[in-house]
Order: C-alpha cells, then sequence, then structure tokens
C-alpha cells in the first residue's frame, strides 16, 4: 500500500523522467524514437498502475478542502458601501 507522500514522488520521478525521453526524442534517429516511445508507454502503464492502486494517508483531506473553501469564502466577500456592491479582500488567507 503507497502513502501519499511515497505515491506522489514516484509520480513526479516518472513525469520528469517522461520530459526527458520527449527531449530527447527531438535529437535522435527514427529508430531511437521507437525505442523511446515504448519506453514511455510503458511509464505510463506504471502511473496508471500506481493510481490504480489502494492509497493512504493520514490527512483528513476533504476536512482540509472545506477549511480552504470556507476560508476563501471569508477572504472574497462582497461588501456593500454607498449601496453599491463590490468584492474585496476582507482578510489575509490563511487555512
Amino acid at each position: 500500500m503507497y502513502t501519499l507522500g511515497k505515491l506522489i514522488e514516484k509520480i513526479d520521478e516518472i513525469q520528469n523522467v517522461m520530459e526527458q525521453i520527449n527531449r530527447a526524442m527531438r535529437h535522435t534517429s527514427s529508430a531511437s524514437v521507437e525505442v523511446l516511445r515504448r519506453h514511455k508507454e510503458q511509464l505510463e502503464e506504471i502511473i496508471e498502475y500506481i493510481l490504480e492502486q489502494e492509497i493512504s494517508s493520514s490527512l483528513d483531506l476533504e476536512g482540509m478542502l472545506m477549511k480552504h473553501k470556507k476560508c476563501l469564502r471569508e477572504c472574497m466577500e462582497s461588501s456593500y458601501s454607498n449601496k453599491r456592491p463590490y468584492t474585496e479582500r476582507s482578510r489575509d488567507y490563511t487555512p
């Protein structure tokens, strides 16, 4: 079972390698491009496999998202002055 942090690290590593493969494919022969393309496809399959695995996290992600949503709502509330509404930042963003 993967933890969320490890999952993100591994996917970032794989995506960096895929970007390097994309750059290499621009500067290589057509035979090499086919080999690089196959390696890239295998890396994409690995990402799909990782994303389909059971992921655990000690963080309450849903709770954190709700706090951010509430904070954003409070930060950008409508102010009414002289009967003309306008939106302004009412406080700093601190979730």
